[in-house]
């Protein structure tokens, strides 16, 4: 900070560009599901599941009771 402090507005600061890291490729194996796939099933699960409960709950109220 004291040194920050002590420069002038006009100072010139040097800037060293980073070297980016090189990225493998995936192999088929790792691009087996993608993340999109993965939300769409999850999604589609997810609102069979609800459907599937709501129908059961919607027959249970509505069927008539035939004992007692």
């Amino acid at each position: 900070m004291a040194e920050a402090a002590s420069r002038g507005a006009g100072d010139d600061v040097s800037v060293q560009k980073v070297p980016e890291k090189q990225r493998k490729p995936l192999t088929p194996d790792q691009m087996a599901v993608s993340r999109r796939q993965f939300l769409n099933r999850a999604w589609t699960a997810s609102f069979a599941t609800f459907l599937g409960f709501f129908g059961m709950s919607t027959l249970s109220f509505l069927w008539p009771k035939l004992s007692g």
